[in-house]
């Protein structure tokens, strides 16, 4: 399907290098030795669970038999970039989403036609001037010049994919008294993909480890800008080393 799908649209603005060859080539391909780089903190500045800890050990451990070198890195100093730039570029964008697709439906948005979180991000969105938008575009490029440039020796960067387990549905609900409540617990447990959203590096999540109740807990692999291959070839050695086909939920 990525073979298929991979590639810039006719006349895309932005797009990587095209793949050397095709992504089911690089399965079983010879990896080397990678260099990796692992994080345990959060850029959310709150602590990660032990049990997305304890897969992150597991990840590093498994790594380092297969050969590659493993080292510790700090995600410290990333997350108020994160934080402010995602939230101008996300508010402004859906506030431009909601009026575009009012225009082409011919009706007036509404209150009442929104989830209350939502409705509140588009208003925050409404009050971002062409300015706000502008320099949010700027501090991501600049974010992600300096992110490379911080970690330009690594060919991976390993998380956890989440800062904690699994949790009930209905965990992110805002309510009527404070509406985003649910997006800033979103935040804090899921501090990292983010920095895939905005450097544009590809990323993968792997399911390698389990905690004490039988729930996934997914172990994250970031890559090099264009370089999903590199991801593609790590996969197939994870999961030669340690299969996940036969995992299945109790029901």
């Amino acid at each position: 399907m990525l073979d298929a799908t991979a590639g810039p649209d006719i006349g895309a603005p932005y797009y990587a290098a095209p793949p050397a060859r095709s992504f089911v080539k690089e399965l079983g391909a010879d990896l080397g030795k990678l260099r990796i780089g692992f994080a345990v903190n959060s850029p959310a500045g709150k602590p990660v669970h032990k049990d997305c800890l304890s897969a992150i050990k597991e990840a590093t451990l498994l790594l380092e038999n297969l050969g590659h070198i493993v080292e510790e890195i700090n995600l410290n100093g990333i997350n108020e970039i994160i934080g402010n730039t995602n939230m101008t570029v996300l508010t402004t964008t859906l506030a431009w989403e909601i009026d575009a697709w009012s225009r082409k439906i011919g009706k007036t948005p509404s209150k009442d036609d929104f989830e209350p979180a939502t409705w509140v991000i588009r208003e925050i969105g409404k009050q971002c001037n062409a300015v706000d938008y502008v320099d949010a575009i700027y501090n991501i490029h600049k974010f992600t010049r300096d992110f490379d440039h911080r970690f330009l020796q690594y060919d991976i960067l390993v998380t956890s994919v989440l800062a904690e387990p699994p949790v009930l549905l209905g965990s992110f609900n805002g309510t009527e008294d404070d509406p985003l409540a649910g997006s800033i617990r979103h935040a804090e447990y899921m501090p990292f993909t983010p920095i895939c959203n905005i450097t544009g590096r590809p990323a993968m999540s792997v399911p390698l480890y389990w905690n004490n109740e039988n729930l996934p807990i997914g172990v994250h692999f970031i890559g090099k800008y264009g370089d999903e291959a590199t991801l593609f070839r790590l996969a197939s050695q994870l999961e030669n080393a340690k299969p996940w086909d036969d995992k299945r939920p109790p029901i």
